[in-house]
């Protein structure tokens, strides 16, 4: 089996499945009581705290664990909404943003917002200009993610939000770092809120993270026991977070894979097209063999024990928005994938992909 999938999810670390097992099978109390073994739990619960809040470069005080990034972005979206819809409200984004972000902003919209989303720039990053554009006096909510889950382009959400409160100076300012937690560095200057998830680094799924800045008390969406501070009540998953953790201090060292492919492409198949920014994450890598569609390559290629996907898994086989905003001409969104790497990822396993793809491409003839 050859899985070119990462991005969607990545199989879960050694090191995460032995601290789920060693939570599940030794640490198993409930981490809100007070007899021992419950202090042991929130031990390992506090432990992960720490090490997710290193990864996320900041204090663990300020990370707070969900069921996983769809939550932490809709969390952090609706709270910072309420906080700054007494200066106006109006919300930018780009229309490439992941559907946990695009629908929650839907959902505002319903509740009486104005949302704007900007077209990217070639590759899917932001077109700085153009998001600039969008930003009014009564604009009080930004969203972005880091990278984006696509294509993999690459946003510096902190050096756009300084610029975008020079003409919003109430602006709140989310930041989905679902693709580049644990694996690239950013700033978090000028961010309120960011969004994390625990399975696309290799823990188990069913976890994630969301850093609050300090100073900013943002309401609850889940309510009951007051765990987590009060942000998000209900027994913590000790397995879950204590796989978190584990996965969140292995090193994500980033694979040097993606110019290779390129030689690889260009000598296999040379009609094909990089879809993603030659400056973009080196964990995913967007591209089009030149004919077919995606659906069928997807499946021609399982077929051969090779995964990968046409785009978010979110997506579910139908075509992707983040292609279509794009521009791309029409025979190459329609025969889009995506390969998404982590560090155990070959360079040979990907020789073998670009060999079939030229295999392949028989059959579209």
């Amino acid at each position: 089996m050859i899985y070119l999938d990462n991005a969607a999810t990545q199989k879960p670390i050694d090191d995460a499945v032995q601290a789920a097992n060693e939570a599940m099978s030794r640490v198993w109390f409930n981490p809100s009581a007070s007899y021992s073994g419950a202090k042991q739990a929130r031990e390992l619960v506090e432990n992960a705290r720490t090490q997710c809040a290193k990864a996320a470069g900041c204090p663990a005080d300020r990370f707070f664990f969900t069921s996983g990034g769809t939550e932490s972005i809709n969390t952090a979206l609706f709270a910072l909404a309420a906080k700054g819809r007494r200066f106006g409200k109006h919300a930018i984004s780009l229309s490439v943003e992941h559907d946990a972000t695009l629908r929650s902003l839907d959902e505002l919209k319903r509740q009486g917002w104005e949302i704007s989303l900007a077209p990217p720039g070639p590759g899917g990053q932001a077109d700085i200009e153009k998001l600039l554009s969008l930003c009014r006096e009564d604009t009080v909510l930004l969203t972005l993610s880091s990278v984006n889950n696509e294509t993999g382009a690459v946003n510096d959400v902190s050096a756009i939000a300084a610029l975008c409160r020079k003409k919003s100076p109430n602006l709140l300012v989310h930041c989905d770092a679902v693709q580049s937690y644990a694996r690239l560095d950013f700033p978090l200057d000028g961010i309120d809120c960011l969004s994390v998830s625990g399975h696309k680094i290799g823990a188990l799924k069913g976890v994630g993270g969301l850093y609050v800045r300090k100073g900013l008390d943002i309401s609850p969406r889940v309510f009951g026991g007051g765990q987590e501070n009060g942000l998000r009540s209900g027994t913590e998953a000790v397995p879950a977070i204590a796989s978190f953790g584990a996965a969140a201090a292995h090193r994500h060292d980033a694979p040097e894979l993606i110019s290779a492919f390129r030689r690889m492409m260009d000598q296999a198949c040379p009609d094909w097209t990089a879809i993603s920014p030659d400056d973009g994450s080196p964990y995913i890598f967007s591209f089009s063999p030149g004919k077919g569609a995606s659906e069928v390559w997807v499946r021609l290629l399982s077929d051969k024990g090779i995964f990968l996907s046409a785009g978010s898994a979110c997506a579910r086989g139908k075509a992707s928005h983040v292609i279509k905003a794009l521009g791309l001409r029409p025979e190459i969104a329609r025969s889009a994938l995506r390969i998404s790497f982590s560090c155990s990822t070959t360079e040979a396993e990907l020789c073998e992909l670009s060999r079939a793809i030229s295999d392949n491409l028989r059959f579209f003839r």
